[in-house]
């Protein structure tokens, strides 16, 4: 991950999807005056990063955070503006960094979902923004992690007796 993009997503992503998640819980909304302008931005930033190539990881990462999600809205289990958060959150990563931040959503939405059951608090919906948050900050996470691991802290494949 360049500079650029990981000082933007610190600096722009990552309160973005504080502030979303706070008005998801007090509202069971997420506007689109912040999302539409934080979709914009990923946009930009992989663009002026990486060129036309950026432009279209951007795509795809939105493309890949909406279409993962599609299926819960269709099935009037997640509102639109949770989608439209996801693909947003999506274009600031290359695709494979999109995918592993839908997975930590659906696991943090799937925690969040049960918790919020267990103290019968689920009377207007799941206040998904903090899934997406979550989620997105754990791809975060696992990309610097990944980024910053040294060669010899992975570990060899066994052979299992067999010679190369």
């Amino acid at each position: 991950m360049e500079r650029l993009t990981l000082a933007a997503q610190i600096g722009v992503l990552l309160p973005s999807l504080a502030a979303a998640a706070i008005i998801d819980w007090r509202t069971r909304r997420v506007p689109n005056t912040l999302v539409a302008p934080l979709a914009v931005a990923g946009i930009v930033i992989q663009t002026l990063e990486f060129g036309l190539r950026g432009l279209g990881l951007a795509a795809t990462g939105a493309l890949i955070g909406a279409a993962c999600l599609l299926p819960f809205y269709l099935l009037r289990g997640m509102a639109a503006g949770d989608i439209k958060l996801m693909a947003a959150a999506g274009a600031w990563f290359e695709p494979a960094l999109s995918a592993w931040a839908v997975i930590f959503t659906c696991l943090a939405g799937s925690v969040l979902g049960m918790a919020l059951w267990f103290a019968r608090r689920r009377r207007h919906g799941v206040p998904y923004a903090i899934a997406i948050a979550t989620g997105t900050v754990a791809a975060l996470w696992l990309a610097q992690s990944a980024a910053a691991a040294p060669l010899d802290m992975i570990p060899p494949i066994p052979h299992h007796g067999v010679s190369p």
